[in-house]
């Protein structure tokens, strides 16, 4: 490679991607945020319609289910993004090195197939659910806006899995 071809080929620009990642965290964060206080505010509904009034929310137990769906399907993008999920460490240390990156690697490939997986098996269910016309049982909620909500969230989520692949082939440059 020449000192021309250094200077010619354009170089990625990872402050775009970052600055977009950190956009979507703060946005999928407040949606998240919204969520758990609209979940907490049924609860108190239904609770205080129940004891005080002798009258508990109509559909409280649906919406409250709606909610928590969407509550995890916000939150997983932005999780899987900071690589925060639950894991257990107790092989940690064992992993050094290249063994380390071949091990972030395949973690990274299996989420990424796996949410991709599931967002196209979610979005044919919407499809389903749109067709029939399925709504909740008690206050007739559409669900298939739910579902197509959470195949866009596994869509995001097998992005942000592949944001975390290229950072580990990145870790990889970086430690030859």
């Amino acid at each position: 490679m020449s000192d021309i071809d250094e200077i010619v080929r354009p170089q990625p620009n990872y402050r775009v991607a970052a600055k977009a990642s950190h956009l979507a965290d703060l946005v999928l964060g407040a949606i998240a945020a919204a969520f758990l206080f609209a979940m907490m505010a049924v609860t108190a509904i239904d609770v205080a319609g129940r004891y005080l009034f002798n009258s508990p929310l109509q559909g409280g137990y649906e919406f409250t289910q709606l909610l928590m769906l969407s509550l995890v399907f916000a939150g997983l993008p932005t999780v899987t993004r900071r690589y925060d999920h639950v894991t257990v460490g107790l092989f940690n240390n064992a992993f050094k090195g290249r063994l380390r990156i071949a091990r972030d690697v395949s973690i990274a490939v299996i989420v990424a197939v796996a949410a991709a997986y599931l967002g196209w098996r979610l979005y044919l269910l919407g499809g389903r659910f749109s067709g029939f016309g399925d709504t909740t049982a008690t206050v007739r909620i559409p669900l298939a806006p739910f579902a197509y909500g959470g195949a866009f969230a596994m869509l995001l989520t097998a992005l942000a899995s592949v944001v975390l692949l290229v950072e580990s082939f990145k870790r990889g440059d970086a430690a030859r």
